[in-house]
């Protein structure tokens, strides 16, 4: 059963691979200007963050789209191939967004945050955004 649900991970993740795009910044807004009290957030580029989370699962995007193109073609054998790159590739992907908990320090909880984090998501990323949400 496990190897299903990496595939059927894998199947969702192609679907990802062509929505990550590198943006500039978007223009701040006047909820993005109005002052409030600092906090240990204050000063956190949602894009870049959005753009490094695109970057930590490109790995394992790129190889869900590789087995959808194999699944395709109905090349089982090579998919069961795929699986050990896609286990590894898929706890490297976990380690790099571990880090990015740390380098991004007290989003999760902050509805306030958390909300500029999806949106910056949805702007860099929206495949990925849209996959998180499910």
């Amino acid at each position: 059963m496990k190897v299903f649900r990496i595939v059927l991970m894998v199947a969702i993740c192609g679907a990802l691979l062509t929505s990550c795009k590198k943006k500039a910044p978007a223009a701040p807004t006047n909820a993005d200007t109005t002052t409030s009290a600092p906090s240990a957030t204050a000063g956190i580029d949602f894009d870049a963050l959005s753009n490094e989370m695109c970057t930590c699962a490109k790995d394992v995007m790129d190889l869900a789209l590789k087995s959808k193109s194999l699944q395709a073609s109905g090349d089982m054998k090579a998919i069961a191939e795929l699986i050990p790159q896609i286990t590894a590739k898929s706890e490297e992907m976990e380690k790099c967004m571990a880090t990015l908990e740390t380098k991004y320090p007290g989003i999760d909880g902050n509805a306030e945050y958390e909300e500029k984090a999806q949106a910056a998501l949805k702007r860099n990323c929206p495949k990925f955004a849209e996959a998180m949400e499910n």
